[in-house]
């Protein structure tokens, strides 16, 4: 009986690196986003080029088997030599490649992957043979002593095989940990509400979650229909982030001055601070998700942390402060680190976090998505060796 199996994409990688790579930021009051860019029409020097193995299910399999869990996963892969680098890659990690399937006159998934000077990265998918994994291809027989499947990015035909994979679980009582990618999400909240439904743990970064539920991220702290001008805010903070403006308001002198001490928002009589300057104010956005039934509603956020909702709690943390070589694989490694915690700690949300959390730290030290991947006692040492990243409960209103 496997611990879990991981289904979804499987690619050959190449890294590109170029320090000349320019990154655009363009931000308003209440919303942000960024552009890698580079000068069109010139020859960018490339400063580093390095070849691994990815894509979502590879990823977290391999994480999953380094965190002492027995899994298998079940990819689409050509006949090629691609194909063979990727069954090795996973051989070699300890996952079970049996149920992984090979096609022939297919390609291997590819991906170029454009990373910038701040480790931030662009990335160049060739689906290739992962858009013809069928639920019929499945060996359904081997699948259904699983206790756990994790579903990551599916596209092409693999995106039918949600309802009936939703269906087969409910059967034969496996949990689902549920990782749409961009194919999911285009399809929407309606379209998805019948896995959604059987989703016990369900991990979108912000952009996806904003997307999928057609609610904006903010960064709204303050409410002011609540606000009662007391100043509770102003005296706890010990950076003195918020003032009183001409109107007698509470604003955010600025919120990169925050230490992420936490006292702002339990500390507030009336509950108007929403959440830590620090972080993104995503409330609407899990509360919007959990409608649709997934038992915990996960969005990350990079260098804005973490957060969850359980339909009653939501959870803050900051991310561990480790120096950023690489992001990409960081979305994989938390949700595996988180999925991991939680079996491993029977449901202990607050403890998951810590794991996915301590995981994604590891990896974005490294170039790719797995070297960096830890194992539980690795985890363990970043969660001593950093007690003041804690979790923030707090009830939504």
């Amino acid at each position: 009986m496997y611990d879990i199996i991981t289904i979804g994409g499987a690619t050959h990688d190449v890294f590109v690196r170029s320090n000349l790579a320019k990154v655009l930021r363009v931000r308003d009051e209440e919303s942000e986003s960024a552009l890698l860019c580079y000068e069109y029409g010139a020859k960018v020097n490339v400063d580093h080029i390095f070849h691994t193995v990815g894509g979502g299910a590879t990823n977290t399999g391999v994480s999953f088997s380094r965190q002492g869990l027995k899994t298998a996963t079940v990819v689409q892969l050509g006949e090629d030599e691609s194909g063979e680098v990727v069954l090795r890659h996973l051989a070699d990690a300890g996952v079970d490649t049996r149920l992984a399937k090979r096609l022939s006159g297919v390609s291997t998934g590819y991906s170029v992957i454009l990373t910038s000077y701040e480790g931030e990265r662009t990335v160049l998918t060739f689906r290739g043979a992962n858009n013809n994994l069928r639920f019929a291809d499945l060996d359904l027989e081997a699948m259904k002593g699983a206790k756990w499947l994790y579903i990551a990015s599916l596209g092409g035909d693999a995106n039918s095989m949600l309802d009936p994979l939703a269906d087969f679980c409910l059967e034969h009582g496996i949990k689902i940990a549920f990782n749409p990618g961009a194919s999911q999400i285009r399809r929407g909240l309606a379209s998805l509400q019948r896995i959604l439904s059987q989703v016990e743990i369900l991990v979108l970064n912000r952009e996806e979650a904003s997307q999928l539920s057609g609610v904006s991220f903010t960064r709204r702290v303050v409410d002011p229909d609540r606000c009662i001008q007391c100043g509770t805010c102003i005296d706890v903070c010990p950076e003195k982030v918020f003032s009183l403006n001409e109107q007698r308001q509470i604003k955010i002198d600025s919120d990169a001055t925050c230490t992420r001490c936490g006292r702002c928002v339990p500390d507030c009589p009336t509950h108007a601070i929403l959440t830590e300057p620090w972080t993104i104010n995503l409330d609407s956005i899990l509360q919007k998700l959990k409608e649709y039934g997934p038992k915990i509603v996960i969005v990350t956020g990079g260098g804005s942390g973490v957060q969850a909702f359980d339909g009653n709690n939501r959870f803050i943390l900051p991310p561990y402060p480790v120096k950023v070589m690489d992001t990409l694989g960081a979305g994989d490694a938390f949700a595996s680190g988180f999925v991991a915690g939680y079996i491993q700690r029977e449901g202990d949300i607050e403890y998951a976090l810590l794991r996915g959390s301590a995981n994604a730290a590891g990896v974005i030290q490294k170039t790719g998505a797995q070297e960096g991947l830890l194992n539980g006692e690795e985890a363990e040492a970043i969660i001593r060796g950093n007690p003041e990243i804690r979790v923030r409960a707090t009830t939504l209103a």
